[in-house]
């Protein structure tokens, strides 16, 4: 048994567990970018979670950690809280709860650290099947429009998929490009996948975080594989340019100032002024954000002309729940920052380190895209999250077990230096 199995929860009904945790994440990868609460898709990965949840419960006692102490803190005191300030402030409580309800989710990260050991360590699979899953839902059912946005007949293959606002090609990328235990055909094919997911995407964003990744990972990576790769990630870049040629001028005209940079700009200056009317507690979630205040000469959504989001997560923290909100997320991402980047770089751990740079990508594509209000990425920040406190436990048992070889042999001299010197006062050493 490995260690991470002998801190981990091994009873229950592991073959029923095993089969829901892969419906679940098949689901999580399909989710619609904006999910009806009464869909069959949304209605299946409910009562998927529950079951899951009902089956782990059934495993013994449930083991929490600092990280899952604060997320059922930030969700079950913090939370009454912030809906308290909503109520003081005339907020809805519709528009409160579609506010509040992605943030909940990161009490998967529970669920996941008391799943069976066999379930808990393939977490890295998991999310990798949920990345998979997005991929071939958009390739099967938007196989049209990603041709032609691949031949740049349309500028973005995102204005007719909206589910690549997910990033999930991101996610996937970074997580196969760290994994040795695929085939090398099977992982330059999903490499290649999700990189003509992301450029067709047009995100600037993801493009240069997948660049600086690539780059980033040769320098503890470097092998046949990941030369392979790499060498991979290069053909299909040269095809893509060759099949759109007027790709690099396109990007290069979206990394100038662009409507989407000054629809940004607009709401982190509404979102400070906002924050300065409540700085302590926020103006509350579900606050709503005047299209006008930040968009204007664009045509409004239909009702009442504001949305209840803006992109990005640290000024919308500051504006929903003020200073208390920022310090609290920022203390519940402060942990596994930390110890990802010690058990990454210190042990030298790939996994980890793949998990780190997921964690840190995806930070900071959150302040560059409302990506943070999508239920599915609370549930993929809660595995990544999963997998470092794994990782940093087996560091700490290695350290530990390090340890008490270090101390055992350093007792064993102490104990001949003793038998030396009253060996030498009898006068019977052999020397």
């Amino acid at each position: 048994m490995s260690e991470a199995a002998s801190s981990a929860p091994a009873t229950g009904n592991v073959p029923a567990q095993a089969i829901l945790v892969h419906v679940l994440f098949v689901l999580v990868g399909t989710m619609p970018f904006v999910p009806s609460p009464f869909s069959f898709h949304s209605i299946a990965f409910i009562l998927t979670l529950f079951l899951l949840t009902l089956c782990v419960s059934f495993n013994g006692a449930i083991r929490l950690d600092a990280t899952a102490l604060q997320a059922v803190a930030m969700v079950f005191l913090w939370m009454p809280i912030n809906f308290l300030v909503s109520v003081n402030n005339e907020i809805k409580t519709q528009d409160f709860i579609r506010g509040a309800v992605p943030f909940v989710f990161i009490l998967y990260y529970i669920v996941h650290l008391n799943l069976p050991a066999r379930l808990s360590e393939r977490a890295s699979g998991l999310l990798l099947l949920a990345a998979a899953a997005w991929a071939v839902q958009i390739v099967a059912l938007n196989a049209t429009d990603l041709v032609a946005a691949v031949r740049g007949e349309v500028a973005r293959l995102t204005y007719a998929v909206g589910d690549l606002l997910v990033p999930f090609g991101l996610v996937g990328f970074i997580l196969v490009l760290y994994e040795r235990r695929l085939a090398l055909p099977l992982r330059a094919g999903l490499l290649a996948l999700f990189l003509v997911l992301i450029l067709a995407s047009g995100y600037r964003s993801q493009i240069l975080l997948v660049a600086a990744v690539t780059a980033f990972s040769q320098r503890r990576i470097w092998s046949v594989g990941s030369l392979a790769a790499v060498a991979g990630l290069g053909a299909v870049l040269a095809w893509y340019l060759t099949v759109n040629p007027g790709f690099v001028e396109v990007f290069v005209q979206r990394m100038q100032a662009s409507t989407g940079d000054q629809v940004r700009a607009a709401e982190r200056a509404f979102a400070l002024e906002s924050f300065a009317l409540a700085p302590v507690l926020g103006n509350g979630l579900g606050f709503r954000v005047p299209w006008d205040a930040t968009r204007p000469g664009m045509l409004p959504p239909a009702g009442d002309g504001a949305v209840g989001y803006i992109h990005n997560f640290a000024a919308y923290l500051l504006m929903t729940m003020g200073l208390t909100g920022l310090a609290a997320y920022g203390l519940f991402f402060a942990r596994p920052l930390w110890i990802g980047s010690v058990a990454a770089f210190r042990k030298r751990d790939r996994e980890a380190e793949a998990a780190w740079l997921c964690l840190v990508a995806l930070l900071v594509y959150f302040l560059i895209s409302a990506a943070f209000r999508q239920i599915q990425m609370w549930i993929v920040i809660g595995v990544l999250i999963a997998i470092i406190e794994t990782r940093w436990r087996l560091y700490r048992q290695r350290l530990g077990q390090a340890a008490l070889r270090r101390n055992g042999r350093l007792r064993e001299a102490g104990r001949a230096a003793a038998a030396y010197r009253q060996a030498s006062r009898l006068g019977t050493t052999p020397w």
